[in-house]
């Protein structure tokens, strides 16, 4: 008896997700198999190897996902082929990183890989879309919803843009490019330009994202890997406070109290402002996340978030503010030029 996959089906698929990944199971008649996981075909790029025993004629695989996960999230992949191979027979499929299992309505090739339907913007900013690159290219609908040109009423203009994918599964739109398009400011005019942008949804498929345009005010940039290992960046304002602490022993010397193995640390605290429902998924990702960093200084820092909560509001249960603390992954405290306190506004 060869050996054999048994009813393996994630085979062939494409943008399979890790977390529907069951443990695999094998026939053979062999009493030691050898077992490899790579990245090409034939065994090219072997990201795990090692040697199973079969019971009773069977093997199986248990933490493949796992194992999958940790390669995406070293090689910074979202998604990608992977070959899973024992006793020379080989099975493949294109995974989808994910940390969460997802409802069976989930189709991964018509839906966004991204933590919330609702995201915060600011004028200079980017954001970006994340979703199957099934074609070399795709027409995404722009609905920008605003006032008119005089003032006095909303509008709504849709703009349908064609964009090819040149980054995996992320496409990157200005919002500067967005608003001037719907305020007639760019070459290519809209029939009847508006006054001022309010909020834009980027549609394609049956996945749609929207963006709220805030006013120009001080805010924090966080970036963080999402559940899927997609890069986003989520655009904090509210009063942050910062907390020194030291830690230290004492001991008497020489008849005077000393202090020794002193340790000072810095943990911020920050209290947004209200926030919607569907903005929430993306700061509880966040706060989850393997991989966090802000920033600041002109620099991108790597922070760790110690404790987080949500705090809805008493007059409007859709108004919720999120409250998390953060410290530097430094092991000294970190000063900038500009006091971090100074930043956000209370």
């Amino acid at each position: 008896m060869a050996t054999e996959f048994i009813n393996p089906d994630f085979n062939n698929k494409i943008f399979y997700p890790t977390s529907r990944l069951a443990p695999i199971r094998l026939r053979t008649d062999k009493a030691l198999v050898d077992v490899s996981l790579s990245s090409k075909p034939n065994n090219g790029d072997v990201f795990f190897s090692t040697k199973l025993y079969s019971f009773d004629g069977i093997v199986e695989l248990m933490d493949v996902a796992r194992l999958i996960e940790e390669y995406f999230r070293e090689k910074l992949l979202s998604n990608g082929y992977v070959y899973i191979t024992v006793d020379g027979v080989t099975v493949s499929s294109h995974f989808l990183y994910c940390e969460n299992y997802l409802p069976d309505s989930f189709n991964t090739e018509y839906r966004y890989f991204l933590a919330a339907k609702v995201q915060r913007v600011y004028r200079g900013s980017t954001v970006g879309i994340a979703a199957c690159d099934r074609e070399s290219e795709n027409t995404f609908d722009i609905t920008i919803n605003g006032l008119n040109s005089l003032g006095t009423g909303s509008q709504t203009l849709i703009w349908r843009v064609t964009k090819r994918w040149t980054s995996g599964t992320v496409i990157n739109f200005s919002v500067d490019e967005i608003v001037n398009y719907a305020l007639g400011k760019l070459t290519i005019k809209p029939p009847r330009p508006m006054s001022k942008v309010i909020y834009f949804t980027i549609g394609l498929y049956s996945g749609s994202k929207t963006f709220i345009i805030e006013p120009d005010v001080p805010h924090l940039t966080f970036s963080f890997r999402n559940m899927f290992n997609v890069e986003e960046f989520l655009f904090v304002s509210g009063i942050i406070t910062a907390k020194p602490a030291v830690e230290r022993k004492d001991a008497v010397c020489n008849g005077q109290n000393m202090y020794y193995d002193r340790l000072i640390s810095r943990t911020y605290e920050i209290q947004t402002r209200y926030l919607l429902r569907d903005e929430i998924p993306a700061f509880e990702q966040m706060m989850n996340s393997y991989a966090v960093s802000l920033w600041a200084d002109g620099d991108d820092l790597t922070v760790q978030i110690t404790d987080y909560s949500f705090e809805p509001s008493t007059d409007d249960e859709n108004l919720i503010t999120a409250k998390f603390s953060w410290r530097f992954a430094d092991t000294r405290p970190r000063n900038f030029e500009a006091d971090l306190s100074e930043i956000l506004f209370s």
